[in-house]
C-alpha cells in the first residue's frame, strides 16, 4: 500500500529528534493512556478476531492528514477502532459513548490478567516449516517487484524495483502481505537482500548499505553475472548518446513505474526498428527544448515527462499511433485518475479499443490470405478451410495466427521499409520457438503485389501460444 506510512526515503519531513522515550531506562509510554492503549491492543488480538498483519493493515490505511497528524498510540488506538468495528465487537456509537450498549458477542478468546506475562513471553512466532526449497541462495543478485498494491505489504516503496544481493537465508515465514487480507499465512522463504543506496535526494554522499528483509515471492528475479555483463555495453551506448538520462552503476534511475515503462517502450521500439536511435535523440532534444521554451525550469525532475512526449510525438509520426488516438487515451486516464480513491492504484477500465476504418474492414474480409505450404493453401475471414485444418494437425497444434509487419496501421511504407519489417518479424518468430510458414496476403480486385506474412502455429494443440 502507498501510504502516508510508507516514509522511507521521502523529503521534507524535516530532521528525526530523538524522543525521550528512547533514553536507557526511560518509560517508552509519554502518558498513561497510551500504556492503556498498548494494554488494550494486546488484549483485544489475544482473542483471535484477527492478526498482526490485519492490525498493521489497518493502521496503514487511515487517511494520509489523519495518519500524519497523530502521535503513535493515536494511530494504534485509530486502527483499533477500525478493527473492533469491521469485527462486529463494537459499534461507532459504543465507542464514542465509552460503553456498551449491545450484549457481547459470544465465543471469543478473553486474556485473562493472571495469562498476560505468560502470552508476552512467547510472543507470536512467525516461522514455519518449509515445504519447497528456496529459490535464492546467498550471492545471489535480484531485483524486487516493481510493484504497487493497494493492501499492505512488508516491501517498502524505496526498496521496489530495485537491484541486491542475497546475503542470508531465513527460513519460512508468514507471508504478512496474505495474511493481512485473511487468506492464510501462505510461508514464504525469507531473504535478506543488501543494497547500496544513495538518498533519494540524489545528494553525492557516500553510498551506505541497506539491509531488507522480503519474501520470496516480492523478489522478480535472478540477475547472473553474465546478463550483467551483457548490459554493460548497452549501458555504455545510452549514456553516451543521452548524457543527462539519470543513471546509476545499476543502469537507469527511475522515480515511479511508468517512468520504466516509458523508457521499456522506447527501447522495445528502437529494437523493432520503428525509428533509429538518432531520431530518438533528436525527438527528445526537441521535447525538452519545447518544455524550456514553455517555461521548465527543468531541474531535473521532468526529464521524462519530457521521455513521454518525445515517445507520443516520435510514434505518431512513425505511424504507430494517431494523434486523436493520443488525446483520447490522455482523456480516458483523466477520467479513470478522477474516479479512484486517494492511495488506490489507478486502473484503466473499459478504455476504447482502437476502431478500424470500414474500408480497412472490407479490405480484411475480401483479402486472400495464401500460405506457401507445397501446395499453397488460400484462405478466407469467416471461410472454413479443410487444408488448413489438416496442416495443423501434421504440425501437431491447435491454433494458428496469421501476421505481417507490412504497412503497420494502414501506413504505406517503401519496399524495403517492408522487408526489413517482415525479416525482423520471422527472426522475432524463430526466437520464440514456434513453426512458421511463409505465406502473403493478397487484393483480389487490384492484383497488386502481395504483402508478405507468416503463419505462425503453436508447438503443442494444448498449449496455444499466439504470434
Amino acid at each position: 500500500m502507498n501510504a502516508a506510512h510508507d516514509m522511507g526515503g521521502m523529503q521534507a519531513f524535516g530532521p528525526v529528534r530523538p524522543d525521550p522515550c528512547d533514553a536507557p531506562g526511560a518509560s517508552p509510554f509519554h502518558a498513561e493512556w497510551e500504556r492503556r492503549v498498548f494494554a488494550v491492543t494486546l488484549a483485544m488480538g489475544a482473542t483471535g478476531q484477527w492478526n498482526l498483519d490485519t492490525s498493521r493493515a489497518a493502521r496503514e490505511s487511515l487517511p494520509p492528514a489523519h495518519y500524519l497528524g497523530s502521535s503513535y498510540y493515536e494511530i494504534w488506538f485509530e486502527g483499533l477502532k477500525k478493527l473492533l468495528i469491521a469485527k462486529g465487537l463494537a459499534s461507532a456509537e459504543e465507542i464514542g459513548a465509552g460503553r456498551s450498549q449491545t450484549a457481547a458477542v459470544p465465543n471469543v478468546r478473553v486474556l485473562k490478567a493472571a495469562d498476560v506475562s505468560a502470552v508476552l513471553l512467547h510472543g507470536a512466532p512467525v516461522d514455519r516449516p518449509a515445504t519447497a526449497p528456496a529459490r535464492f541462495a546467498v550471492g545471489d543478485d535480484v531485483r524486487t517487484k516493481p510493484m504497487n498494491p493497494p493492501t499492505h505489504t512488508r516491501l517498502p516503496r524505496y526498496c521496489r524495483g530495485r537491484l541486491g544481493r542475497i546475503v542470508a537465508v531465513r527460513g519460512t515465514h508468514v507471508f504478512p502481505d496474505e495474511n493481512a487480507l485473511g487468506r492464510g499465512e501462505h510461508p514464504h522463504w525469507l531473504y535478506i537482500r543488501c543494497a547500496s543506496m544513495r538518498p533519494s535526494s540524489g545528494a553525492r554522499i557516500r553510498r551506505r548499505p541497506r539491509f531488507v528483509w522480503i519474501a520470496g515471492s516480492l523478489i522478480s528475479m535472478r540477475r547472473r553475472p553474465d546478463d550483467m555483463s551483457t548490459n554493460e555495453p548497452k549501458h555504455r551506448q545510452l549514456r553516451a548518446a543521452l548524457p543527462e538520462l539519470p543513471f546509476d552503476d545499476d543502469g537507469p534511475v527511475f522515480r515511479a513505474p511508468w517512468e520504466a515503462q516509458a523508457f521499456a517502450m522506447t527501447l522495445a521500439l528502437y529494437e523493432r526498428g520503428v525509428f533509429t536511435w538518432q531520431e530518438w535523440v533528436h525527438a527528445l532534444s526537441a521535447a525538452i527544448e519545447d518544455a524550456r521554451a514553455a517555461g521548465d525550469p527543468d531541474h531535473g525532475d521532468t526529464y521524462y515527462a519530457h521521455w513521454l512526449s518525445a515517445l507520443e510525438c516520435l510514434s505518431a509520426a512513425k505511424g504507430c499511433v494517431s494523434t486523436a488516438m493520443l488525446e483520447q487515451r490522455r482523456a480516458e486516464w483523466d477520467e479513470a485518475a478522477r474516479r479512484t480513491p486517494h492511495g488506490q492504484p489507478i486502473v484503466l477500465k473499459n478504455a476504447s479499443p482502437r476502431a478500424l476504418s470500414a474500408a480497412t474492414l472490407d479490405a480484411y474480409r475480401t483479402a486472400i490470405y495464401r500460405i506457401d505450404a507445397h501446395p499453397d493453401i488460400d484462405m478466407k475471414i469467416g471461410v472454413e478451410n479443410g487444408a488448413v485444418a489438416l496442416l495443423l494437425e501434421r504440425h501437431g497444434a491447435g491454433s494458428a495466427v496469421f501476421v505481417t509487419a507490412f504497412n503497420p496501421f494502414g501506413r504505406v511504407l517503401s519496399d524495403e521499409d517492408n522487408a526489413n519489417r517482415q525479416r525482423a518479424l520471422t527472426e522475432r518468430v524463430a526466437r520464440m520457438g514456434l513453426r512458421a510458414l511463409p505465406g502473403a496476403g493478397i487484393d483480389p480486385i487490384t492484383s497488386g503485389p502481395p504483402k508478405r506474412a507468416c503463419s505462425c502455429s503453436a508447438r503443442r494443440a494444448t498449449s496455444p501460444m499466439p504470434c
